[in-house]
């Protein structure tokens, strides 16, 4: 039982220490991880690119769609390297267009209450108003809300590798405890 404990918290503490440095590194600079995730994923785009290129090139009678596919790669990932930020900044983008959207729906609704005498119609259109400010803000404040949202995933890291710890420890703490001695007899 104690080699079991002894084996957990020697593969859990790695993991535990890593979740913790992730969680600071994404707390204390979000937006230096976001542009290391763009170039990532650009460079990924660039390789993929290159060699879709270089196997049209290599083989006769390949499709064309290679080399399409090998140009748009290879250019989105040029672009994305030199704007490594724009890939974060589009998610936010495209959540703010929905919840704008939806805001302009709800606004319609609550006109549509109120021409049919609902006494409560300004609820509804209070809520479709707060809804279009929160998808504004997400469409004028794109790169500042994936910023949150990564200090927000390094928040959950550090809790993670934090309460990993403090479990490592309480576990070590039973492991040196020494098992009851004790007869085993059948009844």
């Amino acid at each position: 039982m104690k080699e079991r404990f002894i084996k957990i918290k020697t593969d859990a503490i790695p993991g535990a220490l890593l979740s913790i440095l992730l969680g600071v590194f994404l707390l204390i600079w979000p937006g230096v991880a976001i542009s290391l995730l763009g170039e990532i994923l650009a460079v990924g785009l660039i390789l993929a690119g290159l060699f879709s290129l270089l196997g049209y090139a290599g083989k006769q009678g390949r499709s064309s769609y290679g080399v399409v596919f090998g140009v748009i790669a290879l250019v989105i990932g040029i672009w994305m390297f030199a704007r490594p930020y724009k890939l974060a900044e589009l998610i936010p983008v495209i959540l703010g267009l929905v919840v704008l959207v939806h805001g302009v729906r709800d606004l319609k609704m609550a006109s549509s209450a109120r021409e049919n005498g609902d006494a409560g119609w300004w609820i509804s259109f209070g809520l479709g108003v707060v809804s279009i400010v929160f998808g504004l803000i997400c469409i004028v404040k794109a790169f500042s809300m994936a910023q949150m949202a990564f200090r927000l995933i390094g928040l959950m890291m550090l809790y993670d590798g934090i309460s990993d710890m403090l479990i490592i420890r309480k576990t070590k703490q039973y492991s040196k405890k020494d098992p009851v001695d004790s007869d085993f007899r059948e009844i």
